[in-house]
């Protein structure tokens, strides 16, 4: 049996170890939330991209209305 002092100390153990659990997982949470964020954003950019150019937009004003650079425009009409 666990004196009173112990049980206090065994719940404030718990505690501490119930908060970095729920810090741990906001900012795993955080981060994957980004990811998946940029990754969605700069597949829709590049479809958006690809069907512009395949209905003959200009490079330039591609890049300009996905705010993708010149470059990534130019590589993915490369491709096309």
């Amino acid at each position: 049996m666990k004196t009173q002092v112990e049980q206090i100390i065994e719940q404030e153990k718990l505690d501490a170890i119930a908060e970095k659990v729920a810090e741990t997982t906001k900012t795993v949470t955080e981060s994957v939330t980004a990811s998946v964020t940029t990754t969605v954003t700069k597949s829709v950019s590049e479809n958006i991209a690809r069907n512009l150019l395949k209905s003959g937009s200009s490079p330039e004003y591609v890049a300009s209305v996905t705010e993708m650079s010149l470059q990534a425009v130019m590589e993915l009409q490369k491709n096309l």
